[in-house]
């Protein structure tokens, strides 16, 4: 199996993909989840943990996808290049 897609670029490797979903921005999404979950804890007295795994889950899912759309359409603009 070729490396190269029909329009003559390369495909989208694991250790790529973790690069383009930016890791490093990653506690933009957690403090928010975990300040909801202090302040849940806080006002109730208790949270559900696999309410606050699924949070968990989707805010860095989100937030993986921003920073995809953003880096997608910097290369389309030109002003990204990598």
């Amino acid at each position: 199996m070729a490396d190269y897609n029909q329009q003559g670029g390369t495909r989208l490797s694991p250790i790529m993909a973790l690069r383009l979903a930016a890791p490093q921005t990653w506690i933009a999404s957690l403090i928010p989840a975990a300040l909801g979950a202090v302040l849940a804890f806080r006002a109730v007295g208790g949270f559900d943990v696999s309410m606050l795994l699924c949070l968990v889950c989707i805010c860095l899912l989100m937030q993986s996808a921003v920073n995809t759309f953003n880096d997608y359409s910097d290369f389309v603009k030109g002003t990204d290049t990598l």
